[in-house]
């Protein structure tokens, strides 16, 4: 059983990456789920690819047929501030510039900036992080609020 690993769907497709193994080792493993099939299988290796180190409590987020994993905790405990994009079409890991912003147990979003049609869409992706802390202090800010405003029951 993994911990700390993220997952995501590409068309009907689970992908699950990383994660902390019961020997307490961060793996760089790609496990891919067939719902269709009811089937694992794991997915490319990566020993010689520009895919992601070892990792465990980082985030993943899908474009179309493509997803990103980025940061995360390495086996030494360091945060990442890497990011890494998996075409599942093609099986392949592409390494992207670093960020300067290091992150573990945090969340991310990618959306497309679309004009009028998603085929009008421009190259822009913004990606937003939150750390699990951001996220706490939110979420008592509007647990707080709702209290007062009597929409939430304490």
């Amino acid at each position: 059983m993994d911990i700390g690993h993220a997952m995501v769907q590409v068309e009907g497709v689970l992908y699950m990456f990383g994660g902390v193994t019961h020997s307490q080792a961060a793996v760089n493993l790609l496990h891919v789920f067939d719902p269709a099939g009811s089937v694992w299988a794991q997915g490319p290796s990566c020993v010689s690819c520009e895919g992601p180190s070892a990792r465990s409590r980082h985030a993943m987020a899908v474009v179309a047929a493509t997803f990103f994993v980025f940061g995360g905790l390495d086996n030494s405990s360091h945060i990442l501030d890497d990011l890494y994009q998996f075409d599942s079409r093609l099986g392949r890991w592409n390494k992207l510039p670093s960020s300067s912003i290091c992150r573990a147990g945090h969340a991310m979003v990618l959306t497309l900036k679309c004009q009028q049609s998603a085929a009008q869409c421009n190259s822009g992706v913004d990606v937003a992080l939150k750390s699990e802390r951001e996220r706490e202090r939110e979420r008592e800010r509007f647990i707080r609020n709702n209290l007062h405003n009597g929409v939430v029951s304490g």
